[in-house]
Formats: structure tokens, sequence, C-alpha cells
């Protein structure tokens, strides 16, 4: 099977947020599922202490082999640059200064839910829904958000940590661009939505943006 990961970025405003260390939280956010959560989590967790999570990928590296990621008890995946990728992650994030945890966002969620539902039902991929909306149109039904957005797609995974290993090692994506959303200090607010998926079994959803104010 294929791993299969889409990125979106937009840019309203220049501005960068400051980086900070501390333990990644996950307050509150009842909106989110379990596996939402997981997913809030280690993303906060690459954020806070991404020296810490490059020995997450090097675990991860020792399950591949070629161009195979060979997962025990499970489906194996087919890579496209194998170990290559993920040492180069590896050596982003002990470059990576720590920053600040993301605020979970419910109106934000609520956009991503949008998006995973639909295409839990279509089967489709990419980021511009049925209605023609693209990611910024889609959060700015459930508030306004500013500075800057973007969006991370990915299918196929089955944890949190799955998930966000994916989208950081960006197996076959040139500009490494899921890589960088994620590591993107002007990013503090995240919606985070999951779901089935027809042909890749399972679909994340996250929203990102440098502020975001909830409609009432």
């Amino acid at each position: 099977m294929d791993a299969f990961a889409a990125a979106f970025a937009h840019i309203a405003a220049s501005g960068e947020a400051p980086a900070a260390s501390g333990e990644p939280e996950a307050v509150g956010a009842p909106f989110l599922s379990s596996l939402e959560r997981e997913v809030l989590d280690e993303l906060n967790l690459v954020r806070v202490d991404p020296a810490t999570y490059a020995e997450k990928l090097r675990a991860y590296r020792a399950q591949i082999a070629g161009n195979r990621w060979v997962r025990p008890g499970k489906t194996t995946v087919i890579l496209k640059e194998g170990r290559a990728a993920v040492d180069e992650a590896i050596q982003a994030l002990t470059r990576q200064v720590p920053l600040l945890s993301f605020e979970a966002s419910e109106g934000m969620s609520r956009a991503a839910r949008d998006l995973a539902a639909e295409q839990e039902r279509d089967g489709a991929t990419g980021h511009t829904g049925a209605d023609g909306r693209d990611p910024a149109a889609r959060i700015s039904r459930y508030g306004t958000w500013g500075r800057t957005m973007g969006e991370n797609l990915a299918y196929g995974g089955e944890t949190g940590t799955e998930f966000v290993i994916q989208l950081l090692v960006d197996d076959g994506v040139p500009s490494r661009g899921h890589r960088k959303n994620i590591l993107n200090g002007a990013f503090l607010v995240v919606g985070i939505a999951t779901g089935r998926h027809p042909e890749f079994r399972t679909v994340c959803v996250m929203d990102f943006a440098g502020t975001y104010e909830e409609s009432r």
C-alpha cells in the first residue's frame, strides 16, 4: 500500500511566533476523539521536544527494509525514498529549536471534520472540497483566522504516531511541505479530524492557523 499525503499553505501576512520549550499539553478539547487527541499529543511532542521525537523516527527507521515499511502484524507500506527521507527528517529534528505547543480549536476541527466526512463518503483526496471550498474557506465557516493558515492531509495511518511520522518524513514529497507546516512557529492553533477512507482506509485532516477567533 502506498502512503499518500497532501499539504496546503496560505499566508495572509508575515509574522513569526516565538520559540518556547515545555511539556506538550492537550488541554480540554472534548470535541476531539481519542485518535484525534493522539494526533494532537504527537504534534505537540514534536514541537516542544523535537530531539526526543527524533528517537521515534529512529525506531521507525529500523522497520524499513529497502522501500518497504514492514509493520509488525500490519500491512506493509511501500515507500518511495526509504531510509533516506527518514534520515533527513531525523537531522531536521535534531537541529530544530523547541516551539510553542498547538492550542486545539473546535471551529477548525469542525472544518477539518467536514472534509474528512466528505472524503469518507466519496473517496476523494486533496484539499478542495466537493463544494469548491479550499482550506481557508472551510475554516472561515466557523471563525476568523489570522496571519497565516495551512492544512495537512494524511492517509492510511492507524495511530496518532503513524499519521505524524508519515507527515514529518514526507516520503516522496520534495518540498517536505507537511513537515514544514508541523514545524512552522507561526502556526499556533490547530484543528484535527480523522475518519475512514474507502481507498486508503483512514484519513486525517490537520488545519493550522496563526490565530483563530471562534464564531459565536
